[in-house]
């Protein structure tokens, strides 16, 4: 027998719809091009319960996991990530991993952020490899305007800040509050799951 079970979800972490604060990682390592990062495979997750039980003894809430010299971004826990942020050429742009190296799940709220920012024509998209270097400066030269993570069951999770070699990178909080991209975008997104808005991505079953 088969059951397709379809059901909105409440909060991801017990904390609820609060920002929350990632660990860089880059110890453990949840995947590396050529392995099974990009697929659901429980040998994924294995590698993380120990990032993520440092992590909350250092006051975190969740990993944000990076490899090799360079410390490539993956992904924050079990989600996507995403920073909206401007150049230092002054261009507003909405960052993201890109699954070119098979390190990451093409989740598909992924996909629907990248799509509707695209329609909103508010920034720029940018899906590449991402050094973690290049993060850090953003925050520390107050070019990071918000921080967030995308996942099936976490929708939108904000992010107020990452640590960093033991040092807290804040997010500005006006980025995590009403009328911030990730805010309209996570109650639009809402408002089409419950029918409150017509699209063509809901589908009476």
């Amino acid at each position: 027998m088969i059951f397709v079970l379809c059901s909105p979800v409440g909060p991801y972490f017990k904390s609820g719809f609060v920002p929350i604060k990632l660990s860089v990682d880059s110890k453990y390592i949840r995947a590396w091009p050529g392995g099974t990062g990009n697929v659901k495979f429980g040998g994924n997750y294995a590698p993380t319960v120990a990032s993520i039980v440092q992590a909350n003894a250092d006051g975190c809430s969740q990993s944000l996991f990076v490899y090799d010299e360079d410390e490539w971004v993956t992904e924050a826990g079990t989600m996507n990530i995403f920073f909206l942020l401007t150049t230092p050429e002054g261009e507003r742009q909405l960052w993201t991993p890109t699954l070119d190296d098979g390190c990451i799940l093409p989740g598909i709220t992924r996909l629907t952020t990248i799509e509707v920012a695209r329609e909103w024509g508010e920034c720029t998209v940018v899906e590449k490899r991402i050094p973690c270097r290049e993060i850090i400066a953003a925050l520390k030269e107050g070019r990071m305007q918000e921080m967030f993570g995308t996942g099936t069951a976490a929708n939108l999770q904000p992010i107020s800040g990452l640590r960093y070699k033991g040092v807290d990178h804040m997010a500005p909080a006006d980025g995590m509050g009403e009328g911030s991209f990730q805010i309209r975008l996570g109650q639009w997104l809402k408002q089409v799951q419950y029918g409150e808005i017509p699209h063509e991505w809901s589908v009476v079953v």
